[in-house]
């Protein structure tokens, strides 16, 4: 069968709405059962690409406070719900 631990994870991606959490827009099954794909939301770039686009070391002070806020803000919003984590991405 299908893991537990992934229907969980699919649940609560699902769940979740946030503008600075990434979408999951349908799940896909391929041509097997155990072929099964989640389709998200296009991101230009994550954090460690837009580490290498910037070409500065370390971000200037009002990028790192965007960034931060982002993710407190997401992580609050996970919190709220009950929902706890392992790491974020």
């Amino acid at each position: 069968g299908f893991p537990i631990a992934a229907l969980r994870e699919i649940g609560v991606l699902l769940a979740l709405s946030h503008e600075c959490i990434v979408t999951v827009r349908e799940m896909v099954v391929g041509e097997a059962f155990n072929k099964v794909f989640m389709v998200m939301e296009y991101m230009d770039m994550d954090l460690q690409e837009a580490m290498k686009r910037s070409g500065q070391a370390p971000f200037p002070q009002s990028e790192l406070k965007n960034m931060l806020y982002q993710i407190l803000s997401a992580t609050q919003h996970i919190h709220e719900r009950w929902y706890l984590h392992r790491d974020l991405k």
